[in-house]
């Protein structure tokens, strides 16, 4: 079912805090966080019909709110329906099936390695080996699933790198100068360490252990993902799962790059990385989800570890 899409334009201080909607007769309210993925993926399944999205809008005379008819709205939906993991079922299941005959045996096989970077880890600061954090990535939520930003959210594991304790603020700032281009606030958050192709990378930073730096030069902290992608929350290709603070920070245009199933690796790993601002990234990863197919899948496959061997934007 095509859900109407409509839009409620503020115009007193351009700031809204959510969205209703209409299901069953009933007037709803959701989050602004949610908003936009959550009533495209899963409205849709509870016989809405009819929707009303929150859109910041230049300032214009003071009427406090005017509710027109959003064109693009309608096409979001259309678009979320078409790109999402399971609207190209060949796709998915050639992935799939790449991804578990590569990330079993890959397990398996690199056992050995696991056992001594745990080891490394554990030697040189307290603390967990594994680092577990919720991540957001892949649409459609089912039921019983946790959502954020209308996107799935999973437990997604890699080897520690942080000393242990330590919060995530000096990174939530960090994404914040990101995504607003803040050449400034992200070079006092990097010590003066950042240059090149790490210049958009949160460098310098105090809470990495000394194996957690190595770890990150090589991307073997990466490895713990492998179960994620036999579990089935991520693919070996894709855009990079997102971190729930990060998604609240979105703009509406970037909540495109979680319809697709998140990956150890992506076609912004392998051509950008690091050196690239969050709007370019977002704008690959967008591209990645239009123009999939199994031979995009082996390339970047294929490309990652000279990527990684490069060392190239870690760190």
């Amino acid at each position: 079912m095509l859900i109407q899409l409509a839009c409620i334009h503020t115009y007193n201080d351009n700031t809204v805090t959510g969205c209703w909607y209409v299901c069953g007769g009933v007037v709803r309210v959701a989050p602004l966080s949610e908003a936009y993925l959550f009533i495209i993926h899963t409205l849709a399944n509870q016989g809405c019909q009819q929707a009303v999205l929150p859109c910041i809008v230049p300032a214009a005379p003071p009427v406090i709110q005017e509710m027109v008819l959003l064109d693009s709205g309608l096409k979001m939906a259309r678009e979320s329906n078409r790109y999402h993991a399971l609207g190209k079922p060949l796709y998915y299941l050639f992935s799939r099936a790449v991804d578990l005959a590569v990330a079993v045996p890959l397990l398996l096989a690199l056992s050995p390695v696991f056992l001594l970077i745990a080891l490394l880890i554990k030697l040189d600061s307290p603390g967990p080996a594994i680092f577990v954090q919720t991540r957001v990535g892949g649409c459609p939520c089912l039921p019983g699933d946790e959502c954020i930003g209308g996107a799935r959210a999973f437990k997604f594991y890699k080897f520690r790198t942080m000393y242990k304790h330590v919060t995530s603020e000096r990174h939530r700032q960090f994404m914040k100068a990101y995504m607003a281009n803040d050449h400034a606030a992200m070079a006092a958050l990097q010590n003066g360490e950042a240059k090149g192709s790490n210049r958009y990378k949160l460098i310098g930073d105090p809470r990495v252990t000394r194996v957690g730096r190595f770890l990150r030069r090589t991307s073997l902290d990466e490895l713990p993902q492998l179960w994620n992608v036999i579990k089935g929350d991520m693919s070996l290709v894709g855009p990079r799962p997102a971190i729930p603070y990060e998604v609240e920070m979105y703009e509406p245009w970037h909540q495109k790059r979680l319809l697709a199933m998140p990956g150890i690796t992506g076609l912004w790993q392998v051509t950008k990385r690091s050196a690239s601002t969050f709007d370019d990234m977002a704008r690959l990863d967008i591209w990645y989800l239009e123009h999939r197919s199994p031979l995009l899948y082996l390339l970047i496959l294929a490309c990652t570890p000279f990527v990684m061997l490069a060392g190239k934007g870690a760190g």
